[in-house]
């Protein structure tokens, strides 16, 4: 949900990925790397959040050196995988009905 749209900026740079029951984006700026999990029915709200960190950006196959040999059949029909370089993710854990609001600089470095 985006209660107020023009609170919201998101670059065209940006990767968001949001995994979670329910999500509020109250208001955000992300110029980077996003992944959110949230437990089952925890409802997770963005409140004057910021990402800079990160940029994911398509590789493709044919520029690698094995030419994408290895690779699973799907990626190889999709002709390129995804560099990821760093990025924030952040697991939100509770119970069904808990609020969890994320707010100010989020960073927790990417695994690879």
């Amino acid at each position: 949900m985006l209660p107020s749209p023009d609170k919201v900026s998101i670059s065209g740079k940006s990767t968001l990925v949001l995994d979670a029951s329910e999500v509020v984006i109250e208001s955000l700026q992300l110029n980077g790397v996003l992944v959110v999990r949230g437990d089952p029915g925890v409802k997770v709200i963005f409140r004057d959040a910021k990402v800079t960190e990160g940029e994911w950006s398509p590789a493709r196959l044919e520029d690698s050196e094995d030419k994408g040999e290895g690779q699973p059949d799907w990626v190889k029909i999709r002709g390129f995988t995804m560099s990821r370089e760093g990025g924030v993710v952040l697991t939100v854990s509770g119970k069904e009905g808990d609020e969890v609001i994320l707010s100010g600089d989020l960073k927790t470095e990417l695994p690879e």
